[in-house]
């Protein structure tokens, strides 16, 4: 991904600050999760360094491959490497691509690979281009809506996006296209760290032609009587800087203590006054925020009082405690994709209640 122009287009504006390139190493996982057992036709709109192009003709080396980017020093070097068999330095969202394209009014792609810009657009609605124009969405939906317009019957699209486009009201009318047209799924779970200069979670995803999974169903509001378990927020809250380790076993469990599937440490409890909400022995702790791992989904041995970046969750009765706890660990890729946000990702009482009907089926 590389995005240095000024104006992408008629809607979004976007400055240098969002180039962010993927890595070697991110690129290889991507393509890992190709379906397709030797596409001929591959191409990356938003080329940026390389990396993907470079990833794809390493893995499928008699492939045709097209790179474009609107940073002509990116493309620069990408066509001094001899990385991509036809290349472009366009506006790829823009309304006049296609009569530019030195390729595109050929045939379509099987491969489309796509790490497209996300940093710094906000709540800026975005318009793609192409038979989806009226769409209005986030900055790296608008690329992969307009990809659409380029990927071949039974190709894929495999793409690095931002975990904010799975719930964000911004990217309602692209999930909704996503969801009645074409089969999207999610490949590899969100997780921070890989951009350092964007604070952002980013999660892969795989678009095929046909109906999808419902993964991104918009659903009516969930009624929780009768459910066989209770959820529970924690509320006792400390300033990062004022947490102090206990080293006794009373003390507030917070996200950092919980890891390798057990309680690690405790904090002091803050002296204010207020009645703390504790988790019930034999409830499974996890965060509410942050990233998920599953080292952070706990069992609690006895009764703990919970911060307020922490849920519990507690069966009726010891057979449901255990049906709660393997659901949560054997469709763990499917939990922690629910985690969405700006900022540090978060889940809701109602994702994770809708997430543990469809799980153990109730």
């Amino acid at each position: 991904m590389s995005t240095t122009c000024q104006n992408m287009s008629p809607v979004g504006r976007w400055s240098q600050s969002d180039a962010q390139y993927t890595s070697p190493e991110l690129a290889s996982t991507l393509l890992s999760h190709c379906g397709l057992r030797r596409p001929v036709r591959i191409a990356d709109f938003a080329a940026g360094n390389g990396s993907l192009i470079r990833a794809a003709r390493a893995r499928w080396t008699d492939a045709f491959l097209y790179a474009n980017d609107f940073d002509v020093a990116s493309m620069h070097e990408i066509k001094k490497q001899s990385l991509a068999s036809a290349t472009d330095e366009l506006d790829f969202i823009d309304s006049e691509f296609i009569n530019k394209s030195s390729i595109l009014n050929e045939k379509k792609f099987c491969l489309i690979l796509l790490n497209p810009p996300f940093s710094g657009g906000g709540n800026i609605p975005f318009k793609p281009r192409g038979r989806f124009s009226m769409l209005r969405c986030s900055k790296p939906m608008s690329f992969i809506i307009t990809a659409l317009e380029h990927l071949a019957d039974h190709g894929e699209i495999l793409a690095i996006l931002p975990t904010t486009t799975l719930h964000g009201n911004l990217d309602r009318d692209a999930r909704a296209l996503l969801r009645e047209k074409y089969d999207f799924s999610i490949t590899k779970s969100p997780e921070y760290g890989h951009f350092p200069r964007v604070d952002a979670s980013i999660y892969m995803a795989r678009i095929r032609s046909g109906n999808s999974s419902n993964f991104f169903a918009e659903q009516a509001p969930l009624a929780t009587d009768g459910l066989p378990w209770r959820i529970t927020r924690g509320n006792a809250s400390i300033a990062r800087k004022n947490r102090m380790i206990c080293d006794s076993a009373v003390g507030m469990v917070h996200t950092t203590g919980l890891r390798d599937g057990r309680i690690v440490e405790r904090y002091e409890l803050p002296n204010d006054g207020r009645v703390y909400r504790r988790s019930p022995k034999g409830s499974i702790l996890l965060p509410r925020v942050g990233a998920l791992k599953l080292g952070s989904i706990v069992r609690t041995s006895r009764t703990e009082v919970m911060s307020d970046c922490l849920f519990s969750i507690k069966g009726h009765d010891a057979s449901w405690d255990m049906a709660i706890s393997s659901a949560l660990r054997q469709r763990f890729s499917e939990l922690a994709s629910l985690f969405a946000g700006t900022g540090a990702p978060f889940l809701t009482v109602e994702r994770l209640q809708r997430f543990l009907i469809k799980a153990i089926g109730v």
